[in-house]
């Protein structure tokens, strides 16, 4: 259960050093006192060897803030005693090793059930190693390539979904050495965006004729180069980290002739000047922000130059008054480099204005709630404020796309229906058309429910498998998707459950299914159960796994 594991998966051994050196200030409370024991063995989940001089911790579930710790002795067995029923969360960190909770996936784990009829003594903890990426960005001499911005994607299956994701940044030091630790297993691409430390910008008047020529041999740029000395993320080579390897991606950049954009002045009413962003798309995850310059001119034109010949989405962010964020206009456009040009600006795609109001049942409005808007493309989520009036306005407006809507700060709280005018509505989805202006009304209402129950096979409690409730329209309604992982007793809860019509799976080896897809499980929806969750409805369901 995500809940489960929060705690000790966010709170890193050296905060707890940290805390601990406060210990008279704010003691940590310590579980309450039993007869009961959790005990096992840690090992390496690769080699099966066990680990030693590990730090284990427990978390009672019901409490939140109980923490004890140990440390594992030379054949990696760790014991917790006198402890109360109840459920544990246990997690342990070894150097080398990922953090992680018993049985973890994704964000989700295994609680460990205490009492009587519970055989919590006999654990099998197994631990992944980490793996790393380390290398070095050098230039066309060789010589090394200092402050060099690199990126990590990591690309393949993560809750469920088979997508790419951005998984860390960093800067190269003096030596153009860069460093990712703590990596879990997977697919890795790696990106580097650097400007040539030598490169000399030409003075540009209107039009082409540079005032310095001279400077124009060493006007130029570096592509953003992707591990394998590809410019474009679909030629990249990809990097297959298994646990515990330590992969090597040195990365050379080359060199060539710079490009510059020209943009005519934006003669609009009220306009006071714009910004430019230029990003490369990495397959279908977050785009990477190339470094660029501009300059203006008197006149309002404005020149972006330090471009590397690729095709680029550009971003363009108009100031309508005074040049603040409040009062600025988003438009963008894929644009092909090939040349010094002017742009084109009629092919601009304008992001579209969005108001929404949100009316709630009386009395019961919650004081912090915010209107999210997820883009199911890109992943990137916007949201915005409710005001008192239970206005929301997304000032910068969005990208043409299909987005999700939920609310978010708002506890107990679920959308009941959803209403638009200017974009098409399909369950919580709605489809936003380029300058389009999107007014939403939409009801909200507190009651959500929950689902408790148990996971069998063979009618016997089955621990770790993934439960996924699953609701009508999967494709229209992927916010209301809840998942947790069964417990060593075979038991789950999926709080915050909005009322609707459901279907309850298990399944064995849900974590590496791409579960998020409709089709991948159409042939698992015969043999589950079907939940109908009315308003506050509260339901204990015994579930099958497959």
């Amino acid at each position: 259960m995500r809940t489960k594991i929060r705690t000790c998966l966010l709170l890193s051994w050296a905060t707890m050093a940290i805390a601990a050196s406060a210990v008279a200030q704010q003691p940590p409370a310590a579980p309450p006192s039993g007869d009961f024991v959790i005990g096992g063995i840690l090992v390496d989940s690769v080699t099966g060897q066990p680990i030693a001089r590990a730090r284990v911790a427990i978390e009672l579930v019901a409490r939140g803030n109980s923490l004890a710790t140990v440390t594992t002795a030379e054949d990696g067995v760790f014991s917790f005693a006198k402890l109360a029923a109840g459920k544990y969360t246990l997690s342990a960190q070894a150097r080398g090793y990922l953090q992680q909770a018993f049985n973890q996936h994704d964000e989700f784990a295994s609680s460990i059930v205490v009492g009587p009829n519970s055989d919590s003594t006999h654990l099998l903890f197994r631990l992944p190693p980490a793996a790393a990426i380390a290398g070095v960005v050098t230039d066309e001499a060789g010589e090394p390539v200092r402050e060099a911005r690199v990126v990590l994607y990591f690309t393949g299956l993560a809750a469920g979904m088979d997508m790419t994701r951005a998984r860390g940044g960093t800067m190269t030091d003096d030596q153009g050495a860069y460093h990712f630790a703590h990596l879990a297993p997977g697919h890795y691409l790696v990106a580097v965006d650097a400007r040539p430390w030598y490169a000399q910008r030409p003075i540009y008047q209107t039009g082409y004729a540079p005032v310095h020529p001279s400077a124009s041999a060493l006007d130029v740029a570096y592509p953003v180069t992707f591990y394998g000395g590809a410019a474009d993320a679909t030629a990249a080579t990809p990097l297959a980290l298994a646990p515990g390897d330590n992969a090597t991606a040195n990365i050379s950049l080359q060199p060539v002739p710079a490009l510059r954009i020209r943009v005519p002045a934006d003669g609009a009413e009220g306009n006071r000047g714009m910004q430019f962003n230029l990003q490369k798309t990495v397959l279908d995850g977050p785009p990477l922000q190339v470094s660029t310059q501009w300059s203006s001119s008197g006149s309002g034109e404005q020149e972006i130059h330090g471009i590397a010949p690729g095709r680029y989405t550009m971003t363009t962010t108009t100031f309508t008054s005074g040049g603040t964020a409040g009062t600025a206009r988003l438009s963008s456009r894929e644009v092909n480099v090939t040349s010094s040009s002017e742009l084109d600006r009629s092919q601009e795609i304008t992001y579209a204005p969005v108001n929404a109001k949100l009316q709630f049942d009386p009395g019961t409005r919650p004081a912090q709630a915010s209107l999210q808007l997820l883009n199911k493309k890109t992943r990137v989520a916007t949201s915005e404020r409710v005001n008192d009036d239970g206005e929301i306005v997304f000032k910068q407006g969005v990208p043409p796309g299909t987005y999700e809507i939920s609310i978010n700060n708002a506890p107990g709280f679920y959308l009941k229906k959803i209403f638009a005018a200017g974009a098409a509505v399909t369950g919580r989805t709605i489809d936003v058309r380029s300058g389009a202006p999107v007014n939403l009304t939409i009801s909200a209402a507190r009651g959500q429910g929950q689902i408790r129950g148990v996971a069998s096979r063979e009618n016997k409690p089955f621990a770790g498998a993934m439960i996924v409730l699953v609701p009508a329209d999967p494709a229209h309604n992927q916010v209301l998707f809840r998942r947790d992982q069964s417990d060593s007793d075979g038991s789950f809860t999926l709080p915050d459950v909005v009322p609707g019509a459901y279907t309850l799976l298990a399944l064995e080896h849900g974590w590496e299914l791409a579960w998020m897809d409709p089709e991948v499980l159409k042939s698992y929806m015969g043999q589950g159960v079907a939940v109908q969750v009315q308003p506050n409805g509260r339901y204990e369901v015994k579930v099958d796994v497959q």
